[in-house]
Parts: structure tokens; C-alpha cells; sequence
């Protein structure tokens, strides 16, 4: 644009540039691909395929792109402005040519990058080490990170209430709590080889750092409350196969408790997405107030055992 609007070059030359710079941006997308799962790379491969194809073609008709250009474009329209507009047409012509072979495009890519024999070992979705360099990006995209981890433990919650005191087993939904913990492990492990290669770059702003460790406590905590929950669904496991049953008193004690503690979490959950700190108070208050209210369930439960209305 700049070469043009000084007359440097003309503006078919320029259009031919803007063609050319189309592929080479295609390296940004392989190069983030390195490394990645295969699903990554195909799309890399897709964005390359179908820049390329798209070029050659406004290469072989380069003399009418240029008419259909000119006819639509005035010649007093700043020049600045009709290369923009080439290069739009450029990209709205491949989504036209494209979109409807979206499916023999998928073939093709399957067979360029087919499925590993072995499964891949599961990455985050939205966690780029090529923000690394950039701390103040990073740490938002770690913060996010920890959002994905706050929604679901509360879906493990969610599933657990279903579970606890269902007359028959529900494995579907036990896969899933299971499963869950499994994704909470793999999250808060890469947060924390992400954070930790963020801090040992040794070029991060003192408030970033902070931030950091912030979030290396948060993703330690939220996967330990993976752990109790599957711990939950284990001992619920264990009553089950020894015949087990809750008294309705217990059962129903069970299911307060469980609706109050999601219902706290829920709260700290909201909190945390918001940095509200001053939650903090109120959180203590009802942490207490949990706790007291887990003891007198506790010593309820004791007392029945002892006169024989619940097995221990």
C-alpha cells in the first residue's frame, strides 16, 4: 500500500504482491502447528491447500481478476483502499469455491495426515506456548485455563448429586466423573509447565508474577477437588457392591450437604471469574458455617448407629 500510494509500483503489481503475501502467511499457521495433535496440523495443512489452489487460480486468470477489479473499483477510489478491497474479493472468491467442498477437502486432509496407531496423549485446547514471550497475554490465557477448570468441577458436582442415593448404578455418568478428574489432572499439569516456563523466562513484569502464583494455587486446588470427588464416587462404589443403604434421614442429611457445598463452590466459582476478592469474608463465614453443620450430620449419623437405625 505504501510503494503504491507513492507510485513506487502500479497497481496490478500490487495485487500480484498482495496474491503472494496470501501464501506466505500461510507459515504462521504450519508453524504453529509443530508439535501439535493431528487434528492441529490438518488444519494447518487445509489453510495451506486451500491458499495455494487459490492462488494459482487468480494466477491463471489474473488478466480478468484484473478487469473484474477495475470494473468494480474507481479509478479516483484511493489506491490504498482498492488493494484492501482486492484482497477481500481474494479471500470472499476461496470461502465461495471452498465451502461447498468442505467434505472432499476433509478426505484429502485425512489422507495427508491420517490417524496415529497409538492414541495421542491429550493437550488444552487454547494453551500457546508461543505466548510464552509475551507474559501479558500468557497469563490471561492461563487465567482462562482455570475458568475451563472452575466449570467443571462444577459439573462433577452436578453429576455426583445424581449419583449419590440413585436406586441403581448410573456408570454413564460415572465414566464421566471419572473421566472429569482424569481432564482436571492433564489441565492442572499444563498450567503449571506453562506458568513454570513463563517464569523462568526470567523477562516477566512483577504484578505477572504474581498473578502466576495465583493461578498455580487455584489449578492445585481445583484438581484436589477433582480428587474428592471421585474419592465420593468410590466409597459410593463400595457401599453399593457390600449391599449397602442410607436411611432416608442419612440420605437426605447426605444431599443437604452436598446442595450446600455446590452451592459454595458455586459462589468462590463466580468469584474467581470475576477476581472478585471480597468474597473472601463471606466465603470464610460460610466455610464455617459448612463445617459446623458436617459435624451435627456426623453426630446424628453416629447417634443412629448407636441405636441400631444405620449400619456402620
Amino acid at each position: 500500500m505504501t510503494l503504491a500510494s507513492t507510485g513506487v509500483i502500479a497497481f496490478d503489481t500490487s495485487v500480484a504482491l498482495v496474491l503472494g503475501q496470501n501464501i506466505g502467511t500461510t507459515i504462521t499457521a504450519y508453524l504453529a502447528s509443530l508439535g501439535a495433535s493431528t487434528n492441529a496440523k490438518r488444519v494447518a495443512y487445509a489453510h495451506v491447500l486451500i491458499k495455494v489452489v487459490g492462488v494459482v487460480i487468480a494466477v491463471i486468470a489474473f488478466s480478468f481478476y484484473m478487469d473484474l477489479l477495475n470494473a468494480i473499483l474507481s479509478d479516483d477510489l484511493d489506491i490504498k483502499k482498492r488493494i484492501a478491497f482486492s484482497h477481500t474479493l481474494f479471500n470472499v472468491f476461496l470461502v465461495c469455491i471452498f465451502l461447498p467442498l468442505r467434505d472432499p477437502l476433509a478426505t484429502i486432509l485425512l489422507r495427508i495426515m491420517p490417524d496415529k496407531p497409538h492414541r495421542e496423549a491429550p493437550h488444552l485446547t487454547f494453551l500457546d506456548v508461543r505466548l510464552l514471550d509475551t507474559p501479558a497475554f500468557g497469563i490471561q490465557q492461563s487465567f482462562d485455563e482455570i475458568v475451563r477448570m472452575c466449570d467443571g468441577v462444577q459439573k462433577m458436582m452436578s453429576w455426583i448429586r445424581e449419583l449419590i442415593g440413585a436406586p441403581e448404578r448410573q456408570q454413564d455418568i460415572e465414566k464421566k466423573v471419572f473421566h472429569r478428574e482424569e481432564v482436571l489432572d492433564i489441565m492442572q499439569k499444563e498450567i503449571v509447565e506453562f506458568l513454570g516456563n513463563m517464569l523462568a523466562s526470567g523477562s516477566v513484569p512483577h504484578d505477572v508474577m504474581t498473578e502466576a502464583h495465583k493461578q498455580l494455587r487455584m489449578a492445585d486446588e481445583y484438581e484436589s477437588i477433582g480428587d474428592y470427588g471421585t474419592a465420593i464416587l468410590k466409597l459410593d462404589l463400595r457401599l453399593r457392591e457390600s449391599n449397602g443403604k442410607f436411611s432416608k434421614d442419612a440420605l437426605r442429611d447426605l444431599l443437604v450437604l452436598h446442595d450446600r457445598v455446590a452451592g459454595y463452590l458455586q459462589m468462590i466459582n463466580e468469584a474467581v471469574k470475576s477476581s472478585n476478592e471480597d468474597i473472601l469474608s463471606k466465603a470464610h463465614t460460610e466455610g464455617d458455617a459448612i463445617s459446623h453443620i458436617m459435624k451435627g450430620f456426623r453426630r446424628a449419623h453416629f447417634e443412629r448407629i448407636e441405636e441400631e437405625h444405620a449400619s456402620p
